[in-house]
């Protein structure tokens, strides 16, 4: 069984396109289009929403974790 899912996220910010963060494979039922976590950016966390999530890793650089599954009403 995989350890982890791949999240794509919106961003707050002028950076092209989506970014890529992996999380535990226990929270994939609830990271679903339009689920709010938040998420690591430099020295920052932000609050945001998954776009998309996969199984398989993308081909880029070391992904950091999705730190928070938000709780909001």
């Amino acid at each position: 069984m995989k350890e982890f899912i791949y999240v794509q996220v919106i961003v707050p910010q002028a950076l092209p396109g989506l970014l890529t963060y992996k999380a535990p494979v226990e929270l994939a039922e609830k990271l679903v289009p339009g689920a709010q976590v938040i998420v690591p950016l430099g020295r920052s966390k932000l609050l945001t929403a998954v776009v998309h999530s996969q199984t398989e890793p993308p081909e880029e650089f070391p992904l950091e974790k999705i730190r928070l599954l938000a709780d909001v009403p």
